[in-house]
């Protein structure tokens, strides 16, 4: 079983195909709008989520849904938990430095900016870690 979930997980990545974008979207919000909320970042929640889209998002991808596929493709799904212990450290730090980096553009400053970044990763966690394996 995947984790909150009630899929085998032989099944998981059939079943999360349907509900991975929204899901993807959904997370973003939560991050972006959280950071705004805790950066006091200029302008408008949409402003920073903007801000934060490609920090956020390309990391993920590069760093984390890329290597995922090619240890799912390449030895199987036994050997993605082994394997993610050293590509998803990469990837949550990339994400951090990248927000921090794009908050610090929009004129916050470095503390507030990191503890808005990591208040972020936090909150949008929680739903994460539920429906996603």
């Amino acid at each position: 079983m995947t984790r909150g979930l009630p899929v085998a997980a032989d099944r998981y990545y059939l079943v999360a195909a349907f509900y991975i974008i929204p899901l993807v979207i959904g997370l973003w919000q939560v991050y972006g709008r959280v950071a705004h909320a805790v950066s006091g970042a200029p302008g408008t929640a949409d402003d920073t989520l903007a801000a934060l889209a490609r920090p956020w998002a390309v990391p993920l991808t590069v760093a984390f849904v890329v290597p995922d596929l090619v240890v799912l493709i390449g030895w199987g799904h036994a050997a993605l938990a082994p394997a993610m212990i050293y590509y998803a450290p990469v990837a949550v730090l990339s994400v951090v430095v990248w927000s921090v980096i794009a908050l610090r553009a929009r004129q916050v400053g470095t503390g507030r900016a990191v503890a808005a970044v990591l208040a972020a990763a936090i909150v949008h966690g929680i739903p994460a870690s539920v429906f996603l394996r």
